[in-house]
């Protein structure tokens, strides 16, 4: 089974697969790190539906999004295309989404 936390403390559930609107979950633009948990390719979306810009998340990864970044994705696909990058927003500018 495929799991990825999203890591938001007060939101115990977790995501087993492709979500295009986080919203429905309660957890759109509140995810404050991301914890993969999975061998899969996490891929986080700024909109809902896969679209705006996108950041990834490596197989077992984990770590805090950078400051502009958080409280800001609000739909996730495992593995699959990802999107434009999130290195320049218009919510701001930064080197990356997480470290």
């Amino acid at each position: 089974m495929r799991r990825c936390s999203s890591s938001v403390s007060d939101v115990a559930a977790a995501i087993n697969a492709d979500t295009p609107d986080l919203a429905a979950l309660g957890m759109a633009d509140r995810a404050k790190s991301d914890w993969n948990r999975t061998d899969s390719w996490i891929h986080l979306f700024s909109e809902a539906a896969y679209g705006g810009c996108s950041a990834v998340t490596g197989p077992r990864g984990k770590g805090n999004f950078y400051t502009p970044f958080r409280d800001f994705f609000d739909s996730v696909r495992f593995d699959g295309p990802n999107g434009w990058s999130c290195q320049t927003t218009l919510r701001g500018s930064v080197t990356e989404s997480h470290g």
